[in-house]
């Protein structure tokens, strides 16, 4: 969509936002509006209204807009002095459209009227008149907080979409319903990747072997990129001795995170919400020269927080999630190096994973709580200072913002699109100046003298249950081949050539290609079926004309049949799809 068309769709959605509010405003005598703009896909408007208001009151609202749009009324603009329309807003109650005034700088205010009596604080613009609108559906309510502060009054969120066509809204909903089946929480069970069982909790997945494969698969992957970038692995136990979070912090800054305190006879013990403060022991072990820098460690972890701290959009987050943490000890010198680096990296698995809408943040603390924030402002200004420059250098778009980074350091949040345009903070890169100098970290530089290193804390991931549940939305289940936990399925016509179908499942495991051998007794276009039900990439078919030829048919989960081929050109093609991660077949 060029430039034009799309300032041409958001003016037609906020038309349709004004016409939303007069509307309520015919209805409920009243009522007091807030802010009313368009989105992608539609419009919405936040209103104070003396009415208990659910989805059940959208079809009455959409028959007034509908009755507006009839009238075809001019929108008009009026341009108002500015004591002159704090004065009008006072006299019509609109209390949240006079805080909205302050902060308009201007001498003459701009207002839209339509009709005679209703007139909203707006720049605009709109359409010629209401009856260019029409094209759209009222599809939800919600309680919000005037401009989303949880301190201030409730409000209604009255949503909807809308289009120039009735064609573009019919397939608007038809593209809804797509999304709706690749629900995670629908398809998860349904492809036997993970479900859930009351006696073990809420949000605590069982991953089945499907979903342990695909675990794996990630796992595999990750083994190799992080290695080639010069990471070694360690492990460390779930839990420690209290006194290593004292030490490091924690417990001053962030004892919230914690769960219940684990007691033996003779200690206390912690589970960990990370493992920076292992990480850092580990660095400790040792006395550490330049010529060592970095120290690159990376580990798989279990973590372990608090229930409060669940990001309610994704059933698969929990208070115990899988991750990969990784951290680098480097000199101040190399610091802008190894972010770069980083940044470039998580770009790489992104685009991987299939994920190409990407864009960042740099977290700062929350003003508001300095008392959760090591004080020590000249190292705070001089990693925030480092992040931006990085940042800078790379290209990549980002914002700066406050917001619940770690107590030690700023960082770097990257974060991807899903299939239902709602942004996830997926991948984090935290850098600390103010831990180190606290714990007195040290290494030995050039001139034999003790000196302090950075931290930086990545995560390639900020847990692999919000990849899982991404990945599977984003496919549809329909996952590449390079990590699809079955590959190809092996289909027999019939009982008498399941030795020949043993015979390929052999071969193709003993080229590490993940394949299952489905002998049942049933027929050939229910094995199939269910192989494209599962979203498997390839079906080879084995009956008499592949015996005969000696070669096996292979028919991709697209359909588009790839007729007979050589078993052992069917394995290339299947290394080829893998180590060049080819997305679809």
């Amino acid at each position: 969509m060029n430039q034009d068309n799309h300032t041409e769709l958001e003016t037609y959605r906020h038309s349709l936002a004004h016409i939303l509010a007069h509307a309520v405003s015919n209805i409920y005598p009243g009522v007091k509006l807030g802010i009313g703009p368009a989105v992608e896909d539609g419009f919405y408007y936040d209103l104070d209204i003396p009415h208990r208001l659910t989805s059940t009151d959208l079809p009455m609202i959409e028959q007034e807009m509908h009755k507006i749009i009839a009238q075809k009324l001019k929108f008009k603009q009026i341009l108002i002095p500015r004591e002159q329309a704090f004065d009008t807003l006072h006299q019509l109650g609109q209390i949240y459209k006079t805080e909205l005034l302050q902060q308009i700088p201007d001498e003459n205010i701009s207002f839209f009227k339509t009709g005679e009596e209703f007139i909203d604080l707006c720049r605009g613009p709109h359409v010629e008149h209401t009856g260019k609108l029409g094209h759209f559906k009222l599809i939800s309510t919600e309680q919000v907080n005037w401009m989303g502060e949880s301190s201030r009054p409730d409000m209604i969120r009255i949503k909807g979409v809308g289009f120039p066509t009735k064609e573009d809204l019919n397939q608007y909903f038809v593209k809804e319903e797509e999304l709706k089946a690749r629900n995670h929480q629908l398809l998860g069970p349904k492809l036997k990747i993970f479900t859930f069982d009351d006696n073990i909790g809420p949000n605590k997945p069982i991953w089945h072997q499907n979903g342990t494969k695909l675990l794996n698969n990630i796992r595999r992957y990750l083994d190799r990129v992080v290695s080639d970038n010069g990471f070694e692995f360690v492990e460390f136990p779930d839990l420690a001795k209290e006194n290593l979070y004292d030490s490091t912090g924690y417990l001053n800054f962030r004892s919230n995170l914690f769960m219940s305190q684990i007691k033996t006879k003779n200690n206390k013990y912690l589970l960990r919400p990370d493992s920076t403060s292992q990480h850092i022991s580990y660095f400790q072990l040792k006395k550490r020269s330049y010529k060592q820098l970095p120290v690159k460690l990376a580990e798989y972890t279990n973590t372990y927080t608090n229930e409060g701290n669940i990001n309610e959009k994704s059933i698969l987050n929990s208070s115990n999630k899988k991750t990969l943490q990784c951290s680098i000890f480097c000199e101040y010198e190399g610091v802008n190096e190894q972010i770069i680096n980083l940044m470039q990296l998580s770009h790489s698995i992104l685009n991987d994973f299939g994920f190409s809408q990407i864009k960042a943040k740099i977290l700062l603390p929350k003003s508001a709580d300095p008392q959760n924030y090591i004080a020590n402002e000249k190292y705070w200004n001089a990693a925030i200072a480092e992040l931006e420059h990085a940042l800078k250098l790379t290209g990549i778009r980002y914002k700066v913002e406050e917001g619940d980074t770690t107590f030690y350091g700023p960082e770097v949040v990257i974060q991807v699109k899903d299939v239902y345009g709602r942004e996830w903070d997926i991948s984090r890169i935290v850098l600390d100046y103010n831990l180190t100098k606290m714990l007195k970290i040290n290494y030995i530089d050039s001139e034999e003298k003790q000196r302090l290193p950075a931290l930086i804390t990545y995560y390639p991931f900020t847990n692999f249950e919000m990849l899982m549940a991404l990945m599977i939305e984003h496919y549809g289940g329909a996952f590449p081949v390079w990590i699809a936990p079955t590959q190809v399925v092996l289909i027999s016509i019939s009982q008498k050539f399941n030795d020949v179908v043993h015979k390929v499942y052999d071969l193709l495991s003993d080229n590490n290609i993940n394949a299952f051998a489905d002998t049942r007794n049933e027929t050939m276009q229910l094995k199939i079926r269910e192989a494209q039900e599962f979203g498997i990439p390839y079906m080879v078919i084995i009956g008499e004309k592949e015996i005969n030829t000696d070669s096996i048919s292979v028919r991709p989960r697209s359909g588009k049949g790839q007729g007979l081929m050589r078993i052992t050109e069917f394995v290339e093609k299947i290394q080829s799809d893998i180590k060049n991660k080819v997305i679809d077949v």
